[in-house]
């Protein structure tokens, strides 16, 4: 039976409306009626829902993903089943948006905010490494901007939902052993990780599906994208971060966002910004550096792998 307002999730979760945006009624705001409070409610996805072998596997070994101890990853009230055999996560309601979301209203994050992301998804990871528990699923959609006054504030969401999916291995965020269904450990979510921060500073993916579909793993150097605040230094932090051997990557998030940080750090011995536009647009060739966007205030829903109210808020 497929969820309505009122249903029933648990004797003390009760359905209110679902989020716009999200696909197949996954994303539900809910009342959690013993707190007098929102919570959000995240309805697994029918494939998983048809697969006995992976809700016994989502029952059994979901509980760990609970005790990660960090504030980086969305708070998990509950999980388990409905009446109807379908499996649920209950969590916090988060005010912001996804990465994803920001991205579709910004050409790229600026280069100090996706730094300074990039070490709380980092710290984020390695607790969970910490305790042998994979996320197999970061991508922008899984990454949510928490609305602060005190600079980035973003959170995993979905640990411990990914790995029991399969829609998440042929995205552009899987390291080529997850793409190739090869065996993964910690080191294919710091690939991620690498992507991620790629498409954050350059607005662009690393390694896009035709390329996948090739077996190419090579990229382009984010220092050749005429993006005049981006340092040089990075390309050798991005060489190693999305090797294809998982090898020569970085052993830990840690170790990834102290050498990002101090490839960022060049930037301050970098031109005045515009000055190297300005000498690009001097010898005739166009600059591709994103425009300048001016917007309303605007209030809308989370998609489906982004809980909680959505606020945009002119810079």
């Amino acid at each position: 039976m497929a969820p309505t307002a009122g249903t029933m999730i648990t004797e003390n979760v009760r359905l209110a409306r679902p989020l716009p945006g999200a696909r197949s009624d996954a994303i539900w705001l809910a009342d959690q009626l013993d707190w007098r409070k929102k919570v959000v409610v995240k309805l697994l996805t029918a494939k998983l829902k048809t697969d006995d072998d992976a809700i016994v596997e989502f029952l059994e070994h979901y509980a760990p993903y609970q005790e990660i101890e960090t504030t980086r990853a969305v708070l998990v009230y509950d999980y388990g089943l409905t009446d109807d055999f379908v499996p649920f996560v209950v969590m916090e309601q988060l005010t912001g948006e996804t990465v994803a979301q920001r991205l579709r209203k910004e050409d790229r994050l600026p280069p100090q905010d996706a730094a300074e992301v990039v070490a709380q998804l980092a710290d984020a990871l390695d607790k969970a490494h910490a305790e042998s528990l994979l996320h197999l699923g970061l991508g922008p959609d899984n990454v949510f901007l928490c609305k602060s006054t005190k600079g980035m504030d973003a959170r995993v969401l979905n640990f411990g939902v990914a790995s029991f999916t399969m829609r998440d291995r042929k995205s552009e965020y899987a390291a080529p052993e997850q793409y190739l269904s090869q065996s993964t450990d910690h080191r294919s979510d710091l690939w991620s990780l690498g992507a991620l921060a790629y498409l954050m500073l350059t607005g662009q993916h690393a390694i896009d599906g035709h390329k996948r579909r090739m077996m190419q793993w090579d990229f382009e150097p984010p220092s050749e994208l005429w993006l005049d605040d981006v340092p040089a230094e990075v390309d050798d932090w991005f060489t190693r971060a999305l090797h294809k051997d998982p090898e020569e990557r970085y052993p830990s998030g840690e170790q990834m966002a102290t050498e990002f940080h101090k490839a960022m750090h060049q930037l301050k011995d970098r031109p005045a910004e515009g000055a190297g536009i300005a000498k690009v647009i001097e010898v005739g060739t166009p600059s591709t550096a994103p425009a300048t966007k001016t917007r309303d205030v605007v209030l809308e829903e989370g998609d489906e792998d982004s809980p909680g109210i959505v606020i945009d808020v002119d810079d």
